[in-house]
């Protein structure tokens, strides 16, 4: 399955989107920019400042904005009217086969929320396609989004009853125990979503769907990595494995009842089998201690040395309003930090860099935490580079829900210290670099302002309060070769379930994974679709 290709190693030239393989892109290396450009006003940007100028602030609602009116698309709009159903419809999904991978129970276990809450939550999808993407009936066809296109296909799979009940009736829970105040309120889908269509062929998605590759680190060789998400990504095997992704490897070998991944393991481990090479080494470890590293660690561990990277293009434009397919692709990374706030994940992580009872960091352990974060977007800005992304854009990563109580600011700082300077430590190509820390802001300027004389960037810089989603299109339509960065989580990175909830969550379930996906061509890159 394509979803488990890897790309390995740093390229020394960047392919440009499209480009053959004669037509190569080499970025001069830019003059280092100190860094007090990086708090230039948008205007010394041209002509980059209509993109900056344009593109919306972030909202945590996801707001869609139609002739005046403002619609949630976390609160207000029904999961049934996402684009994103469209798009799969328009692939050929497998409408026969619509299972649950795993359920809601147990996961993101908020005060708020029963028990008898959880059990009426909707599990997540699989996802199938009936044919291939470049089958030989499919190559002049193409695939359409558009308000008109979400009202037939809820009309026909809900009936047009249920379709009027969600435009008009219909409220959410903005969160357990506070109902919505005003449905939507709305004749059709096109008072949410705008007139325009979007429209691609599959000669295009079979191109985007091939191009689309996995970087990883040290500690995950290409075959173990490849045969690793073989056995956690299948469907049986989703929900088993997200909920033990806190456990080390090796602790599921040593089980008295081993899993899978278990079992393969303990095959890894067996050095005595005469005259043959070892298994270990055929999964593509350099030594026995680097195989022992990389099985100390759990599947959260090692998912912050994973970057999924797949061109495409959001439906959607500015205030959430269906757009025309702009001429450049936008190169979607999904990343994830290091989670300090999810149960056993968390205790993990915590344990292993703060005391817990004097609330700080141990000795030394800020900078090892501060190379882990160094190595993850060392991993982001490779994959850019190998694109030919010359405009990246960022959004905060880790500081969300993954945030620990402890050494908060601290945190923060790490991360944009990390970020800076990789920055400074490597060319990648890249013009200009747009960067919006949200929560993190204060942090991330004193860091700039505490080190304005160490700091010297190969590209320009530019920190904002811009929708990264906005931004990114409004880049893309351009004609700028740009990028977006998904915050993601283990289950995407490491179990294939790129967009996690879009399919049916809503509320504090509807975040920006769920936004990037059901709003783009990102599910290209789900396991089961590629």
């Amino acid at each position: 399955e394509r979803w488990l290709q890897l790309q390995k190693g740093r390229p020394q030239t960047a392919m440009t989107s499209g480009s053959s393989s004669e037509d190569r892109l080499v970025h001069p290396r830019p003059e280092t920019a100190p860094a007090s450009s990086l708090t230039c006003p948008p205007d010394t940007l041209d002509p980059l400042s209509d993109a900056i100028t344009a593109a919306a602030n972030f909202n945590p609602i996801y707001p869609a904005v139609c002739n005046g009116k403002t619609f949630s698309l976390a609160h207000q709009v029904h999961y049934k009217l996402r684009l994103a159903h469209v798009f799969l419809q328009g692939l050929g999904v497998d409408q026969r086969n619509i299972t649950e991978v795993r359920t809601a129970q147990g996961h993101y276990d908020y005060a708020e929320q029963t028990e008898t809450d959880r059990k009426k939550l909707p599990g997540l999808p699989a996802v199938r396609l009936r044919g291939r993407l470049d089958g030989a009936a499919r190559k002049s066809s193409f695939v359409q989004v558009s308000a008109a296109r979400v009202e037939n296909l809820v009309r026909r799979m809900y009936g047009e009853e249920e379709l009027r009940y969600l435009l008009k009736d219909w409220k959410d829970f903005k969160n357990y125990g506070e109902r919505a105040e005003e449905a939507l309120g709305v004749e059709h889908v096109s008072e949410i979503f705008g007139e325009e269509e979007f429209e691609i062929s599959f000669d295009e998605l079979e191109t985007l769907e091939k191009r689309i590759q996995i970087f990883t680190g040290p500690d995950l060789p290409e075959r173990f990595y490849l045969h690793l998400v073989g056995i956690v990504s299948k469907d049986s095997n989703v929900q088993f494995y997200f909920e033990r992704r806190a456990v080390p490897l090796m602790w599921l070998a040593q089980s008295t009842n081993p899993c899978a991944l278990g079992k393969f393991i303990k095959t890894l481990l067996d050095k005595d089998v005469p005259d043959a090479e070892p298994l270990w080494k055929y999964y593509g470890f350099s030594s026995y201690q680097q195989f022992l590293c990389t099985i100390t660690q759990s599947l959260t561990e090692l998912s912050t040395q994973v970057c999924v990277a797949c061109p495409g293009y959001f439906f959607v434009g500015n205030h959430n309003q269906i757009v025309k397919k702009p001429d450049n692709p936008v190169l979607f990374i999904s990343a994830t930090g290091i989670d300090f706030n999810a149960g056993a994940s968390a205790r993990a992580e915590l344990s292993k860099y703060f005391y817990a009872d004097l609330k700080k960091f141990k000795p030394g352990a800020r900078d090892s935490f501060k190379a882990r974060i160094k190595r993850t977007y060392h991993g982001i800005f490779t994959a850019c580079q190998h694109f030919g992304v010359t405009h990246p854009t960022a959004i905060a990563m880790g500081l969300g829900m993954f945030l620990p109580e402890i050494e908060k600011e601290d945190v923060m700082a790490v991360y944009h210290e990390a970020i800076f300077e990789v920055l400074c430590e490597n060319d990648y190509g890249f013009n200009t670099f747009f960067l919006n820390p949200a929560r993190a802001t204060p942090a991330a300027k004193k860091v700039l302002e505490d080190n304005k004389d160490k700091y010297h960037f190969r590209c320009k810089m530019l920190l904002h309060s811009k929708d990264g989603k906005a931004l990114a299109s409004e880049l893309a339509s351009r004609g700028f070769r740009t990028s977006f960065l998904n915050p993601s989580d283990c289950i995407a990175v490491m179990q294939g379930c790129i967009g996690y909830w879009w399919a049916c969550g809503m509320g504090e379930r509807y975040a920006g994974e769920e936004d990037f996906a059901a709003t783009s061509t990102a599910l290209l890159a789900r396991s089961g679709i590629c």
